[in-house]
């Protein structure tokens, strides 16, 4: 990375890297969103674990990996290969195969 952009600042003066044409308001900015989600991220996971029972919590770990899946392959603007829709039919099989266990009352 560091060799490309030394490449393309000696080659492209012009080529603003590594941090576009305003970087006094992109860092600033990229910083405040990385932690305000992050920690509204974690202030929701934690409210959710308190308050839902366990055999539901794990199951929405499952759904995290599954929103990074939809916005990678909507942003690539793809449809996933067969192995990998193969494994989110196994990943949602699996939830709903657990959502579908009642727990036992422990006496």
């Amino acid at each position: 990375y560091l060799v490309v952009c030394g490449q393309l600042a000696l080659s492209e003066p012009a080529f603003a890297l590594p941090f576009g044409p305003r970087p006094e308001v992109f860092i600033p900015l990229m910083l405040v969103i990385g932690v305000f989600c992050s920690w509204l991220g974690a202030l929701c996971w934690n409210e959710a674990s308190q308050r839902l029972p366990t055999v539901l919590v794990g199951p929405l770990i499952v759904f995290e990996i599954l929103a990074g899946l939809a916005y990678t392959f909507l942003l690539r603007q793809a449809w996933p290969p067969l192995l990998t829709l193969a494994g989110i039919v196994c990943l949602i099989a699996g939830v709903v195969y657990a959502m579908r266990i009642k727990p036992q009352p422990v006496v």
